[in-house]
């Protein structure tokens, strides 16, 4: 499924030069959106493998990079901050809305460096509300249903305000 989200991955991941015959680690991959994107980029003599620590969404990852016959991408189950040793390294590490969920990114950040190779690169889009509103004119329906999304995404553990708590990067 195509979105404006997928339109801007496509689009950060071209601008980042993710190219042909890469080996690419998606972390918090899901269902898979990024590391089919990045499959396209990376094509047949490159490789992505996409790691989730939730086994659920990792089926349907599976099911449509097969629907796609994509012979370049895998996915597993794992933890993005205790990857087995065997795994890596890595030309680049991908993740949309990875690391705004980790109790420590720092920490997640480091473990991820940890896994690329020299001159490797991280490409992570995340989701920081501290800008909200994004409009000067009033717009009470979208200042409401802003608010219904900031509060479901902090429910799910998520730092809302990373571009302002994540200080070190």
């Amino acid at each position: 499924m195509a979105g404006i989200g997928s339109d801007f991955t496509h689009r950060l991941l071209a601008d980042a030069g993710i190219s042909s015959g890469m080996q690419i680690l998606d972390v918090g991959c899901g269902s898979g959106d990024v590391a089919l994107i990045a499959a396209g980029f990376v094509g047949s003599s490159g490789s992505v493998l996409g790691i989730d620590r939730d086994a659920g969404p990792l089926g349907t990852a599976r099911y449509r990079a097969s629907e796609r016959q994509l012979t370049n991408v895998t996915f597993v189950q794992g933890d993005m901050v205790n990857l087995p040793s065997d795994l890596g390294p890595f030309d680049a590490i991908v993740g949309r809305r990875v690391l705004m969920y980790q109790p420590d990114a720092l920490e997640a950040l480091g473990a991820l460096m940890r896994r690329l190779r020299p001159g490797g690169m991280i490409v992570l889009q995340e989701h920081d509300a501290t800008m909200v509103p994004a409009s000067l004119i009033p717009m009470p329906l979208h200042q409401h249903v802003q608010g219904w999304i900031r509060q479901t995404i902090e429910r799910e553990g998520a730092d809302i305000h990373m571009g302002l708590t994540c200080t070190a990067f």
